[in-house]
Formats: structure tokens, C-alpha cells, sequence
């Protein structure tokens, strides 16, 4: 089971840290860090996000479900970015595989940098 530094507000969680160093250079003591399973801290950020959007996508206010929505970071992961309230978005499909999303970007999984010769 894959466990996360995770910061809580009020016993929750809500920003998920990249990696025990990040969660190490947060504002320690005013900050709460735990470890906890990393599929438990994305679903309760996740389901803090659907309860903020009121079932409206949150860029084109489109009917969504809990189901349908879209968790959309602003900054990528690969960017910097982490999964928290702040920085998550619930979206709607259109939106998140939209121009102002992703757009029409193609999933390539197990490709690299480097040059093949």
C-alpha cells in the first residue's frame, strides 16, 4: 500500500506533498503533517472538490456528478504542481480534455527523452 505525506486541516487532508522532503520544508509547526494511504488522501481531496463545485463544473458551470468530474491540477505534477485543494479543479469532461485543459494532447506511456539511433 503506497502511503503519502499528507497536510490536514481540521483533521482532513488537504494537499497531498510530492515527497517526505517537501513535506519536511512545510511550515512545521503551524502546518499538520501525517502519513496516511495515498488512495484514502486523493479520495477525501477529491471528495472535498466535488462538494465545492455544488455539481457545476467549476470553469463552464456545466451540470456534472460525483462520478463524471474531472480532477483537473492547474500546475501539473510534472510541473511542480501537487494534488490539494488549492491547486484542483472538478471539472467537466469538455473542459478538462478542452483547449483551455489539456486539449488534445495524446497519452504516451513509457516514452522517454532520448534519442533512438
Amino acid at each position: 500500500m503506497k502511503k503519502a505525506f499528507v497536510e490536514l486541516s481540521s483533521g482532513t487532508p488537504v494537499r497531498i506533498f510530492r515527497n517526505r522532503h517537501a513535506a519536511m520544508l512545510a511550515d512545521f509547526p503551524t502546518v499538520d503533517i501525517q502519513i496516511m494511504p495515498y488512495r484514502q488522501a486523493v479520495s477525501t481531496i477529491r471528495l472535498q472538490i466535488w462538494n465545492r463545485t455544488k455539481g457545476e463544473c467549476e470553469w463552464c458551470s456545466k451540470p456534472i456528478s460525483e462520478q463524471s468530474m474531472h480532477m483537473h491540477e492547474m500546475v501539473s505534477r510534472g510541473d511542480g504542481g501537487e494534488i490539494s485543494l488549492v491547486n484542483s479543479v472538478g471539472i467537466c469532461y469538455d473542459c478538462h480534455f478542452g483547449p483551455a485543459g489539456h486539449g488534445n494532447r495524446v497519452t504516451r506511456f513509457g516514452e522517454t527523452d532520448e534519442a533512438i539511433f
